[in-house]
């Protein structure tokens, strides 16, 4: 898949013009739903065809992060050092189940097997208060399936900023 090339810069204002996207509104709905199916399709093999692990690995990752994220320079540093500072102990904010099942609307026995899942598989780990952080990706495959989707996100992006700029 070759590098996306984004065109001249859209501003925000463009971006959101109601009047742009009623214009276009079939194209993006096309655009925006293939993007979203082969994202689902790539969800669904990842994780054995069930879509409440990503769902539920996404929400424990944000909420862990939401402590850190914004308190350092992040963008400043190499991904290592992101990661690793992510990591150590103590800057991770913790969440369980319950909090789990509020935000998603999965029902709480439901989050509770597939904390179960992800703690097996070993994308999280459980505090001794019950308490659920996430792990360092153990092996390439996730990174390596981020990358691929950021390119096709940034494909998608590319083909609907042509669109906008066209009109």
């Amino acid at each position: 898949m070759a590098t996306p090339k984004t065109p001249r810069s859209i501003s925000r204002d463009t971006a959101l013009d109601r009047r742009r996207h009623a214009e276009n509104e079939l194209q993006f709905a096309v655009i925006l739903g293939q993007y979203h199916v082969r994202h689902a399709r790539m969800l669904y093999t990842l994780y054995d065809g069930d879509l409440l692990l990503p769902m539920i690995l996404g929400e424990i990752a944000f909420r862990n992060v939401s402590g850190v994220i914004g308190e350092h320079e992040s963008y400043a540093q190499g991904i290592e050092e992101e990661l690793d500072a992510l990591h150590s102990p103590g800057s991770l904010k913790p969440c369980n189940a319950s909090s789990i099942a509020l935000s998603t609307g999965i029902p709480r026995e439901t989050v509770r097997r597939k904390l179960a899942i992800l703690e097996r598989d070993g994308h999280i780990r459980r505090e001794d208060d019950g308490f659920v952080l996430t792990n360092k990706p153990r092996t390439k495959t996730l990174p390596e399936v981020g990358y691929k989707d950021f390119i096709d996100f940034m494909h998608t992006h590319e083909r609907i900023a042509k669109i906008l700029l066209r009109s």
